[in-house]
């Protein structure tokens, strides 16, 4: 029994599921709990810009809490990084406080990174060059305990620069998996991609064995989900994997 640490909720401007909705599915799954967060977004470019309100997060979780005191539920946050909002950032988490807090890097100068258009006229070197500065930015933040979905850009580079390859991925990031494992960040392995038309978690499995291999042990499963039937997606064959590996690791339960 395992936890999903990555669960959207009606407080995300892109998911309608209801905590309860979210617990019921836990408890058909045989998950041990979930964690909600919440996307929180500075960018005037995202249609999330405002729409979290806390006092009806916590009013959420803790109707939850109530109706299913068998399952462990944890707050949280999927943080947008960007350098630009950092001040905003601080400001935003100074008084919260939640169990688990994301990362992600959704945006870059060029627009959103799972839209085509961000990468026009941009060499991938030049994309993933960005891309490892605002990374590399929010792991020196010391705000997240979680990196969500690490290569998530790939759905669309894959198709832009065929000749670069989900294996060569690791390479090009090597810099913010060292600074991940030097400021004791999670790794998510993300099954949304096993959704979105990808055989292999976010992100793949050459990518998770190096970062093992190159001494990160921490990781945890995420399955990035705006509807109840997402809740701990192929989860199953994730650990089944994991099993499977040599090294050794540190599985958030």
């Amino acid at each position: 029994m395992v936890i999903d640490w990555h669960v959207h909720t009606l407080c995300s401007c892109d998911s309608s599921l209801h905590p309860i909705e979210a617990c019921e599915m836990v408890l058909e799954k045989g998950l041990k709990g979930l964690c909600f967060v919440d996307h929180i977004d500075f960018d005037p470019r995202d249609e999330g810009i405002d729409y979290f309100n806390w006092l009806q997060y916590l009013d959420l979780i803790e109707e939850a809490r109530t109706c299913f005191p068998q399952i462990i539920i944890k707050t949280g946050f999927e943080l947008n990084w960007q350098r630009d909002y950092q001040a905003q950032i601080l400001e935003f988490l100074a008084d919260k406080k939640v169990d688990f807090i994301i990362g992600s890097i959704h945006w870059l100068s060029t627009g959103y990174i799972n839209s085509a258009k961000t990468y026009s006229q941009r060499t991938f070197g030049d994309f993933i060059n960005e891309w490892c500065v605002e990374a590399l930015s929010l792991l020196r933040s010391s705000i997240c305990q979680g990196f969500a979905h690490f290569d998530y850009f790939f759905l669309q580079t894959k198709q832009l620069y065929p000749n670069i390859k989900r294996e060569d991925i690791f390479e090009w990031t090597e810099e913010v998996v060292d600074a991940m494992i030097k400021y004791d960040v999670s790794l998510e392995i993300n099954t949304s991609s096993l959704r979105k038309g990808l055989r292999e978690p976010f992100p793949c499995w050459d990518f998770i064995e190096r970062y093992l291999k190159k001494g990160g042990t921490k990781v945890y499963l995420g399955s990035d989900s705006h509807t109840k039937e997402a809740i701990g997606f192929s989860f199953d064959q994730v650990l089944t994997r994991l099993k499977q590996l040599t090294y050794t690791f540190q599985l958030s339960i």
